[in-house]
């Protein structure tokens, strides 16, 4: 009865979640409207008035993004996952040279178990890789290239991967704070973004019922450890 009770919770509070984040898009791109409409009229004279025009307008632009992270948020969820046997060690490898290729100063190595398999939805595998890139890409540091180390495992519980970068590192009083939606460590002008990527990330372990744990040290790097069952609760084991 408890389990139900925290099921059904959990659903109300996600539809709540997408109805304001979709309902409120209807406003604010009102507001966005008639904001530039007003920085037309405005334009050509460098008001005081046209400064504040050009703030609400950046700043109904970042609530925006915020909304429409919430929103993606929202459907990250296991109902909607078309779960699979995934190579998770073949998928990694992907996004690892796909990224070299784009990215100067980037590098990486991939060692393991080249045979690790995972019931999961494919998309959103990739989608959380595609996460932990960007955020090593983004807390680097100035004076080194990024150098990502992947290491993939089976283990008698279910597949494991360990995935580290040599970036700016993180306190370890903000571990928890990481994974939260729009909680961010470091100041806007230093990093821009709303601080989601972590939480689509953990999100996405979640519904798969796996785990993620942090471990860093400032100036040296981070590492975050993605484990996933053999079989998520609620789904059988594919073959």
């Amino acid at each position: 009865m408890k389990k139900e009770c925290t099921d059904s919770s959990k659903s109300e509070l996600e539809e709540f979640v997408y109805i304001i984040s979709h309902d409120l898009q209807v406003p604010l791109r009102g507001i966005n409207s008639y904001v530039e409409m007003l920085n037309d009229t405005l334009n050509d004279h460098k008001s005081d008035s046209a400064i504040l025009m050009e703030k609400i307008h950046k700043n109904s632009a970042q609530l925006k993004t915020m909304l429409d992270g919430l929103l993606a948020l929202s459907r990250i969820k296991k109902s909607t996952f078309e779960l699979a046997k995934v190579n998770i060690y073949t998928q990694l490898a992907k996004a690892l040279e796909i990224e070299k290729l784009q990215s100067a100063g980037f590098s990486y190595s991939l060692t393991g178990d080249e045979l690790c398999y995972g019931v999961l939805d494919l998309h959103q595998l990739d989608f959380m890789i595609s996460c932990l890139l960007t955020n090593s890409l983004k807390f680097r540091k100035d004076s080194e290239d990024v150098h990502i180390s992947v290491e993939v495992k089976n283990t008698e519980e279910g597949p494991q991967f360990q995935f580290r970068d040599n970036g700016i590192g993180i306190a370890e009083k903000y571990y928890s704070k990481i994974f939260k939606p729009f909680q961010k460590v470091h100041a806007y002008s230093a990093y821009p973004g709303v601080g989601l990527g972590l939480t689509y990330t953990k999100k996405i372990v979640d519904e798969h019922a796996g785990t993620i744990t942090i471990d860093s040290t400032l100036g040296k790097g981070t590492m975050f450890t993605v484990f996933f069952p053999k079989g998520p609760s609620g789904h059988p084991n594919l073959p």
